[in-house]
């Protein structure tokens, strides 16, 4: 591995027919190799608990996250059927929304929900692609 990101090196060592998905940060080089993306949870829980820790305001936020990634990944232990996982993915959609339209004081939170935004089409799909 190198250190650079660039779509060369992902071509380099994924292969040009790479038909995976990967698991990213929210770094620009990946959309650019490819759209079956999954945004990392573990960077946006992390990043989530930092601001929780440091601003009030984030705290509902932060909780929401994890009772929200939690909770997906308990209805998925039993490998359910691929209608039942759009259904899951579209619910939590629909309230990873209602925290992102939310108004925010903070700077570094309204950073930080736009980063959600940024990535929203990449954060569930773990619920939809076993």
């Amino acid at each position: 591995m190198r250190r650079s990101r660039e779509k060369k090196v992902l071509k380099e060592n994924l292969g040009k027919n790479f038909s995976g998905t990967i698991v990213c940060d929210g770094d620009k080089t990946f959309p650019n190799f490819t759209q079956k993306l999954q945004r990392c949870w573990a960077h946006l829980l992390r990043e989530a608990d930092y601001l929780a820790e440091h601003i009030d305001e984030a705290v509902p936020l932060q909780k929401a996250l994890h009772r929200l990634y939690s909770q997906l990944k308990s209805s998925l232990e039993d490998d359910p059927p691929p209608e039942e996982r759009v259904r899951l993915a579209n619910n939590a959609e629909r309230r990873l929304r209602y925290w992102l339209k939310k108004r925010y004081r903070n700077e570094e939170i309204r950073e930080f929900i736009q980063k959600m935004h940024n990535g929203f089409n990449h954060w569930f799909t773990f619920v939809t692609t076993p």
